[in-house]
This record gives C-alpha cells, sequence and structure tokens, in this order.
C-alpha cells in the first residue's frame, strides 16, 4: 500500500460538479490561507530579531528551536504559521478512526491500533484495510506524525514546503535526483500525440506537468515514486499498461485508487477512474496523459484548493473538506516523500527563498509528541479455558472476556481439579491455572493473564464440592 486517494464520495463530487467546487474553494473563509512564496529575499537580522518576529507571526515557543537552527543554515527560507484554529485534542479524535490512517504491519505494536476493528483479540492479529500488510495506526503514531515539532530539521520540513511550480529553482536535473533507483531515472518512453509518435524522457514530462498545473515537478516526481515504485527495477501494475480489463490504461499517481482488501481492488479502482471521464485528459490511455494530466488534477483538487503541503494532503485540517480528502492512508508518506524533497534540491536550497507553511493547533502538549518505541502485546485473553475430565455449567468460548464466571460441581469423592488455560498469546503469562485440592462446599478460583505490555484480564471459575 501505498496513498490512496480515501473519499471516493468526496471525489466523486467534485469530477461531477467543477463548477460548484470551484465556487467552494473561492470561499475558504473559515480557515487562513497558507503563505505564498517570497518574491525577494530578506534583510539579515540578528537571532533575537528574527526569534521576536517567529514569536510575533504567531508560532509557540516550542516551535522556536527548531525554526532558528533552520534560519541560522538557510536564512532565505520563509517559515510562515498555518493557524488552523483547531484543538489539537479534537484533531487527534478526528484522525483517529479505525482504517483511516495506516501502517506497515510490520511495525512493533507500539505503532499499531488495538482498538475495537483495528485487531482481532481472538486471533492476535491486526486487521489489515489495504492489501494483506496496512493497518491502522495507533493514536500514538498519528500524535507524532501530526505534531509538526518532530520535522523541525532540514529533512523534515519539506512536509510543509509550498507546493507551487517555481521555474526559477525547479530544474528537470532536479527531478532526474528524486527518479534515482527507480524504473524512470534517466529513461524515457514513447506515446502517441496525434497520431505521431514521440519519445520524452521522464524527467521532461514532469517537468511538462508542473508548467501545466502549476504543481512543484519534485513533488509530482516524489509522489509517483512513493505510489508506484516497487524497486530499482519493478513499478506497480498501475502503470503497467496490461492489467485484464484495462489494458493500456496508466495511473501514475494511484488517483481513485480507494484502499480495499479485494485482489487487486485498489489498483482495479484507480485504473477504473484512469479510464473513464473526460477531464484531465482522460482516459489515461498512454504515459504522458497519465502523468501531465494527474498533475492537472492534484493541482486543482489539493495544491491549488488549500492543501498545498504534504502535510496538509495526508491531514486535511483546512477549512475544506476536513478530515477527508486525504490524499494518501500511508500515515509515514509525508515524511518520506519529504526526504526525496530534500534529496531533489541538493545542495544549493540554501541560496533559495524557499516558503514553508506550518500548521499551529490549540492547546497542544507542551513538547513535542514522542516517536513510538518498540511497545508490547497487548493481548491478555484466553484462548482455551476448562477442568479437566470435567465441564462447566455453560462452554467456554473463544473471546470470552472474563466477564462471566464459569460454575462445574463436582462429586464428593472428587478431591482435587486440574485447571486448564491457555492464552492467545504466547507473549502473555497465565497464573492461577494447575492443580487446585478441593474442600466441601464452594470456592471461586481466578486464572490471570498478564499481557506482554503489562495488562491484566481475569478469569473466574465457581467450582462446588457436594458434601455427600
Amino acid at each position: 500500500m501505498k496513498g490512496y486517494l480515501q473519499d471516493a464520495e468526496v471525489f466523486l463530487q467534485i469530477v461531477k460538479d467543477e463548477a460548484a467546487q470551484d465556487n467552494a474553494e473561492k470561499k475558504e473563509t473559515a480557515s487562513p490561507k497558507p503563505s505564498e512564496n517570497p518574491k525577494e529575499t530578506q534583510a539579515p537580522v540578528s537571532d533575537a530579531e528574527y526569534k521576536k518576529q517567529l514569536k510575533k507571526a504567531g508560532f509557540p515557543e516550542s516551535y522556536l528551536p527548531g525554526l532558528m537552527e533552520l534560519h541560522g543554515k538557510y536564512p532565505n527560507w520563509k517559515f510562515t504559521p498555518y493557524d488552523t484554529g483547531l484543538k489539537w485534542a479534537t484533531v487527534i479524535e478526528k484522525e483517529s478512526p479505525v482504517g483511516l490512517n495506516l501502517i506497515t504491519n510490520s511495525k512493533s505494536p507500539d505503532w499499531k491500533s488495538d482498538a475495537e476493528g483495528a485487531y482481532d483479540w481472538k486471533t492476535d492479529t491486526y486487521i489489515p484495510f489495504d492489501g494483506s500488510s496496512w493497518v491502522t495506526a495507533s493514536e500514538k503514531a498519528i500524535q507524532y506524525y501530526m505534531d509538526p515539532r518532530n520535522f523541525l530539521d532540514e529533512r523534515g520540513i519539506f512536509q510543509f514546503e509550498d507546493l507551487g511550480y517555481q521555474s526559477d529553482f525547479h530544474s528537470q536535473s532536479g527531478v532526474e535526483n528524486i527518479l534515482k533507483n527507480t524504473p524512470m531515472y534517466q529513461e524515457s518512453f514513447s506515446y502517441d500525440d496525434a497520431g505521431a509518435e514521440k519519445t520524452i524522457l521522464y524527467s521532461k514530462a514532469f517537468m511538462d506537468a508542473a508548467e501545466d498545473s502549476k504543481v512543484s515537478p519534485y513533488h509530482l516526481a516524489s509522489r509517483v515514486k512513493q505510489e508506484v515504485v516497487l524497486s530499482s527495477t519493478m513499478m506497480s501494475s498501475s502503470v503497467s499498461g496490461n492489467v485484464s480489463g484495462y489494458k493500456g490504461i496508466y495511473n501514475f499517481y494511484n488517483i481513485g485508487a480507494t484502499h480495499s482488501t479485494a485482489s487487486g481492488g485498489a489498483i482495479a479502482n484507480g485504473l477504473k477512474w484512469a479510464s473513464t471521464g473526460d477531464t484531465y485528459l482522460r482516459p489515461w490511455n498512454n504515459r504522458y496523459k497519465s502523468i501531465v494530466g494527474g498533475a492537472s488534477y492534484i493541482g486543482k483538487n489539493y495544491i491549488n484548493a488549500g492543501q498545498n503541503t504534504l502535510y496538509l494532503q495526508k491531514f486535511n485540517v483546512t477549512s475544506q473538506n476536513r478530515y477527508s480528502h486525504q490524499y494518501m492512508a500511508n500515515i509515514e508518506a509525508p515524511n518520506s516523500e519529504a526526504t526525496k524533497t530534500n534529496a531533489a534540491y541538493g545542495t544549493d536550497k540554501a541560496e533559495m527563498p524557499l516558503a514553508f507553511s506550518i500548521p499551529v493547533y490549540e492547546g497542544m502538549p507542551e513538547n513535542a509528541c514522542e516517536v513510538p518505541s518498540g511497545g508490547a502485546n497487548p493481548n491478555n485473553y484466553l484462548k482455551s479455558f476448562h477442568v479437566k475430565n470435567h465441564a462447566f455449567s455453560s462452554k467456554f468460548k473463544l473471546g470470552d472476556d472474563g466477564s462471566k464466571t464459569y460454575k462445574l460441581t463436582v462429586a464428593n469423592n472428587v478431591t482435587s481439579v486440574t485447571i486448564v488455560a491457555v492464552s492467545v498469546s504466547s507473549t502473555a503469562k497465565v497464573s492461577g491455572a494447575g492443580e487446585k485440592q478441593l474442600k466441601t462446599g464452594t470456592k471461586t478460583y481466578t486464572v490471570k493473564v498478564t499481557s506482554e505490555s503489562g495488562s491484566v484480564r481475569k478469569y473466574k471459575v465457581k467450582i462446588t464440592r457436594k458434601e455427600k
């Protein structure tokens, strides 16, 4: 799974009524507009004065150390706070529904949600929402990636870069830097242009797309790399042109590829969209149309509609379609794409007057949210629970949460029993099971299951030994 357009209904409404969407975009009065690119470099100022400027602009104190360090290295860069007007706790709640933000299942438990619907306690498995390996991110992971203070360094800052096209700084050689270690690096493709066959380098196609859409070619190339590049020699079937039912159709940005656990589901969804309609150069029956037309879609529906940073495309805290219309599901995508953009600029970026729009929230934690670290298995359920050679009055079922007490009556001549309890997770510890000596009368025995993470679940059995 890479990143996929998540809100299909919003997207379809945009396509059906572009005029209405244009009017809506012009109204954006509920939230401030991100900063525009600076036209001139600023005159040097002292550190103390610059710090005052940042505070006056609206940056909280906790943002200043990172921004001051960046300013020292890159004095021509401009940092503007994007005052969302939103409370931090509310934003995290709205971005936390199961299935909205995904992360690879290979991550440790601290990164993954164990909320209802995200984790199956009966089988000790995380529930996939795209393919077989992309699961719901934990709230801790969401807090980490949404906290801008964690990325105020010369690499992470690029997820806040204004993604408009800057012809003075964006170059074809920079695009080639991004395409390194991909099948598109210094490679060309041929396509039909009104009956004439043309051949073009991928890097030049991205430059053409940037000029047409007014979107950064570095962003476009990074987005494609994020979406469809599998290795230095392989790309997704989204751009093979050979998918059954969609022969000759390409979707380099995976637009419309809503995530799905069905085999080929997301790719098929994207190719279906790429093959229909007549907007954005569709149908995308050649690579050039897909690269240029897809850029036009991204420019119109994201960059030029207010979601003009990698961060805002992932976490839509603008006034338009807030908390939906989020381009990618992968919670790590903005950070990884920032790395590629930083590399594309190379060593010359110190001279460039780049602009960055950095979100600010109300009621943020005093310090930056911590990176999830390892974590431990949360499962404290029993897979099986019984007394050897005896039956409970009601049968134990996998998934029982310990809320009920099981009952068992034995004859007077039974002086001992063996309680058997096996945990779902091999990492959990079970105590209270084993052989029990019985006296006449009734006694309740408690079995405790302690998860690797330390949480305890209790299961009870009430055993009665008859008098005679």
